[in-house]
């Protein structure tokens, strides 16, 4: 295993790790199987953009952001009680596309979720999905379950897409809030 310091245009390969942390920032790197990224876990924020999840895992921890971030397979993890110490921001995941794998919100925050074919999203233990002024679009057949919309959220079910709502709180929306095609 080789621990990876924090760089753009990077691949993560089987047994590598990246810490992005200390406020670090990286663009367009690669998750291969058996790969990993943290982003966050310090004092100040930390961010990811970009990221292309190949098989491996993405762990977006306290005082980390995530965006745009592509799942084909492997995990995106977003948590916000990574480690206990203190009043600091749960890890935070926007403009997230699943293309099969899964984005799994455990207390922590995701925004503008798009869950396609073979995509799967978790949410538990408190985590929120779909913020006020969000959008999550489930379609083809995909999944999500545990989901939190919020005010102004917004919940797109399209082509075959499946939503739980047993597991699915809804808070303060009204009729126009969703599309079902």
């Amino acid at each position: 295993m080789s621990a990876i310091p924090p760089a753009s245009g990077v691949t993560i390969h089987n047994g590598d790790t990246m810490d992005v942390s200390g406020g670090a920032s990286v663009d367009s790197t690669w998750i291969l199987t058996g790969g990993s990224q943290t982003v966050g876990g310090s004092s100040t924020t930390s961010t990811a953009t970009n990221t292309n999840i190949e098989g491996g895992e993405q762990d977006v921890v306290f005082n980390g952001v995530a965006s745009y971030a592509t799942i084909y397979q492997g995990v995106l993890r977003v948590t916000g009680e990574y480690v206990h110490e203190g009043p600091l921001p749960p890890g935070e995941a926007d403009h997230t596309s699943i293309e099969g794998g899964e984005q799994d919100v455990d207390t922590g925050i995701a925004t503008t979720t798009t869950v396609n074919s073979g995509g799967v999203e978790n949410v538990t233990n408190g985590g929120t999905s779909v913020e006020s002024g969000g959008t999550l679009t489930v379609s083809n057949g995909a999944l999500a379950s545990g989901t939190t919309l919020q005010a102004f959220g917004r919940l797109n079910v399209e082509a075959a897409g499946t939503v739980d709502f047993v597991d699915t709180a809804i808070s303060q929306l009204h009729a126009s809030n969703f599309l079902i095609v």
